[in-house]
């Protein structure tokens, strides 16, 4: 039994038969951007909307910016479309406290999949494809991991475009006075470049009028994600 293992310059593995590589597709592209809406009980948050075309498992990783927030908020696939929906503040904030939307890169990079006529491929022992070589494989510029309760994480060095793939499921829910009533604001965590680290920081998700206060919650859990360099990434 023959094993093919592909390391970069400091000896990382990028490519192997032993598992599936994610090759670069390309970037989503902006369907529109929607500011946060609602009524006077219940306001919802404000996204930007991409889609790209690929028959198989995506990874999505976005930019990290200084002017505002980014978190990815889901993804979902109808045939052979994926819908990818983005939290990008632009570093302003609306009356309801909502942050202003705006777009962003959105690099994806997909599980092979081979079409007809001629491509390098790397295959395994039961003809599965493990690696499109004509794509640009999916790796790491270091691996990011922040304790429970830890807000920052610095950055390494001589990363140009810094993008995450992974996205914080820290939540926050604060209760306000009004009149007779209590003002709910349910608030998550992305990530914002702030002085050199990597920031996760706060952003409303969810607005409502109530006539009952709620309890005060603050979850900031521990999370790994991956940091990439998404210089050259057209």
């Amino acid at each position: 039994m023959t094993f093919v293992q592909i390391v970069n310059d400091t000896d990382e593995l990028v490519i192997s038969d032993r598992g599936i590589t994610y090759g670069y597709i390309g970037r989503a592209q902006l369907f529109g951007v929607a500011q946060a809406g609602g009524g006077s009980i219940t306001k919802t948050p404000g996204q930007s909307v991409y889609t790209i075309d690929w028959a198989g498992d995506i990874v999505v990783a976005l930019p990290v910016k200084a002017n505002g927030t980014t978190a990815l908020r889901n993804i979902s696939k109808s045939g052979n479309t994926w819908t990818i929906n983005v939290h990008k503040g632009n570093g302003a904030f609306d009356a309801n406290g909502f942050d202003i939307q705006e777009s962003t890169e959105v690099y994806v990079f997909g599980a092979p999949v081979l079409v007809p006529g001629f491509t390098a491929a790397l295959y395994a022992d039961d003809t599965s494809v493990c690696a499109d070589l004509t794509r640009q494989p999916l790796t790491y510029r270091a691996r990011i991991n922040i304790a429970a309760g830890t807000l920052s994480w610095g950055m390494p060095s001589g990363v140009a475009i810094p993008a995450i793939v992974g996205t914080p499921m820290d939540y926050n829910v604060t209760s306000v006075r009004d009149g007779a009533f209590y003002i709910i604001r349910n608030q998550a965590r992305g990530w914002q470049l702030v002085a050199g680290t990597v920031q996760r920081n706060i952003f409303q998700n969810r607005w409502r009028r109530e006539d009952g206060g709620a309890s005060a919650v603050d979850t900031i859990r521990q999370i790994s994600a991956i940091l990439i360099d998404a210089s050259g990434l057209a």
